[in-house]
């Protein structure tokens, strides 16, 4: 990404027969696709004292299953990586893996490499506090990617590329919370712009009636469906047990959302 980044602003590119753009997305490419197969392949596989168990049926409770690959964070990014294959170069589009390599980077190098070294203690800190910072950007680079493809559909490449971005970037609202927060913070900023007492109160309301769909549809705290469906059954049989001794049973206020 560095080297494609700087052959954009520099006069003389280093190497400049070299597609650095596509380099970025094929590194991104394998580099998700080994993620993936590491942690939902190889890491069942490892229990399993041959392939034949392992395909043949589930040992020990453990076993991949393919809704927890298609939901997993690794996997939108992989799909992204390869839908940018197909579109025109951007550096928005790349600058995401940029700041996801580099947060691995470091966390390997201070966390698992070098736990004990004075200069990996000393960045802990800094990398602690950056994280958000830089995850918060990568999120909002990826909100910029909506206008880079409109532009292009506009100018006739085709729509599909558009709504299947859509796509993906909705599913990444339910596991990442940097991208929630990117678009509230997105709405705050209309919120603004259109809450203003100088707008007219016919716009006001309209955005007020148009944000409600949106905060239900894309909340900033995602709730815990396990943690809910516990609560649903709790209530079912002291509601079950309130009926046969006759009393009321009213559910007590508790948060079940994941902060």
């Amino acid at each position: 990404m560095i080297m494609y980044a700087s052959s954009l602003v520099s006069a003389e590119p280093i190497l400049p027969q070299i597609d650095w753009y596509g380099q970025s997305l094929w590194g991104a490419i394998l580099t998700y696709s080994l993620v993936l197969v590491r942690f939902y392949l190889l890491g069942v596989l490892a229990d399993e004292e041959t392939l034949s168990e392992y395909f043949g049926g589930v040992k020990d409770g453990k076993s991949v299953l393919l809704s927890e690959i298609l939901k997993s964070e690794n996997f939108h990014l992989l799909l992204c990586a390869i839908l940018w294959q197909f579109t025109k170069p951007s550096l928005t589009k790349i600058l995401p893996y940029g700041v996801y390599s580099f947060l691995n980077i470091t966390s390997y190098l201070t966390v698992d490499a070098f736990p004990g070294n004075q200069l990996s203690v000393a960045l802990l800190p800094l990398k602690t506090y950056s994280e958000p910072l830089l995850l918060l950007g990568a999120a909002w680079a990826e909100l910029l990617i909506f206008g880079s493809l409109a532009r292009e559909s506009w100018e006739g490449e085709s729509v599909f590329y558009f709504y299947f971005y859509l796509f993906l970037w909705g599913l990444r609202t339910d596991s990442s919370e940097a991208t929630r927060t990117a678009f509230h913070n997105v709405v705050d900023m209309f919120d603004w712009l259109l809450l203003n007492r100088l707008c007219p109160p016919a716009i006001r309301q309209s955005w007020l009636s148009f944000k409600r769909p949106l905060y239900a549809l894309i909340p900033l705290e995602v709730q815990d469906l396990s943690a809910a469906e516990e609560l649903e059954m709790e209530l079912a049989d002291a509601s079950s047990a309130a009926d046969q001794s006759g009393l009321t049973v009213e559910a007590a206020g508790k948060d079940y959302r994941v902060n």
